[in-house]
């Protein structure tokens, strides 16, 4: 979204001009244009100018408002399909006693309850070495349908525990990912938790100071370094340097935020867990379910990395264009496998299942 080509008072002829103008790719499908004016419409508002050609009324619009924060997106997933239901379990499962919690990040939350399997990591961390030195473009290809399959489930996982309300309470910290040595001279990396509350003021406010100056002066407007990738990416970078000096380690080489899930058992709220899913194999076909739920998403998020575009520059046309990033016959069914591999659809017990 490149709302900086335009201003409010802007005409355009025709939605499909707005829509094009601030980066939307222009489309035939009636249901991409949908989408893409559903979208626009949380970042500005623009109603039509009633201006009259030739005696008939055109479709010209005009911009009438850019808000400073975009509108809630819609999400009318309430988080019940079998995946939900199934991190659903796992979560409340982990819960049974007033002493049980869940720690660590999303991501590690995701790994510990078995949406990936085990090799998950060892591929993903330690590619060459696992794998081999493939063609840079099919170890981007994997690495671009983990990001897909984990924010998929980082966004069902935030949906699970934002419908478990205040059944549960949360306590967020940080970890700090720190490249040093082990007691044997050998390079490592390990973990440190980072749960000292000046600490994490610390963290938080050398955040929010390195927003202000890449111009965010309220959090309204927070959003705006998220909108450009690159953008996005040397923050980052420059927020994990600013860590290196807080805490005078320059080893430090990742930064994140983490929680701690425990019952809310108080006088005010009976936690009481609805049963959703049934995990025991033997009275209930739930698990069959949630593979072949699995295998869905495996499937649908290699299509979507195939669909993925990239610009380059067209010089016979003097200008960037969109083009796809990939391009099938460039994937191997080595790496196509590797992808389905990583996720949990059932591969232990199938191998089980074929030994008896």
């Amino acid at each position: 979204m490149i709302l900086e080509n335009i201003k409010v008072g802007d005409t355009f002829s025709t939605e499909n001009k707005l829509l094009c103008n601030v980066g939307f790719e222009k489309t035939k499908s009636l249901h991409t244009k949908k989408s893409q004016i559903k979208e626009l419409k949380r970042y500005i508002s623009y109603e039509k100018t009633g201006k009259i050609s030739r005696g008939k009324v055109t479709n010209e619009i005009v911009i009438t408002e850019i808000y400073d924060k975009p509108k809630e997106k819609e999400d009318n997933r309430k988080g019940t399909s079998i995946i939900s239901n199934y991190l659903y379990n796992c979560i409340t499962s982990n819960l049974q006693d007033t002493w049980d919690f869940i720690d660590g990040s999303k991501s590690n939350i995701i790994k510990q309850f078995g949406l990936v399997n085990y090799c998950y990591d060892e591929y993903y961390y330690d590619f060459e070495d696992t794998v081999g030195d493939l063609d840079s473009i099919e170890k981007e290809f994997f690495f671009d349908f983990c990001e897909e399959v984990m924010s998929s489930y980082r966004g069902r996982l935030k949906r699970v525990l934002d419908n478990l309300g205040d059944k549960i309470a949360i306590t967020n910290y940080y970890k700090a990912l720190i490249h040093g040595t082990n007691k044997y001279g050998s390079e490592c990396y390990f973990v440190k938790d980072i749960d000292n509350a000046d600490d994490i003021e610390k963290i938080i406010k050398t955040k929010e100071n390195l927003e202000l100056l890449y111009g965010v002066t309220d959090n309204s407007e927070k959003w705006k370094i998220f909108c450009d990738k690159n953008k996005s990416k040397k923050f980052y970078e420059d927020f994990i340097g600013q860590v290196k000096i807080l805490f005078d380690n320059d080893g430090i080489v990742n930064c994140f935020e983490a929680m701690t899930i425990r019952r809310n058992d108080t006088d005010d709220v009976d936690v009481d867990f609805e049963f959703k899913f049934n995990d025991d194999t033997e009275d209930s076909d739930d698990m069959d379910k949630f593979y072949k739920a699995q295998q869905k998403l495996v499937d649908s998020k290699i299509q979507t990395v195939l669909n993925k575009t990239k610009s380059i520059y067209d010089s016979s046309e003097m200008q960037f264009v969109k083009v796809p990033k990939y391009k099938i016959e460039d994937i191997s069914n080595d790496i196509l496998d590797l992808c389905r591999k990583v996720v949990n659809v059932g591969q232990v017990e199938k191998s089980r299942a074929g030994k008896n």
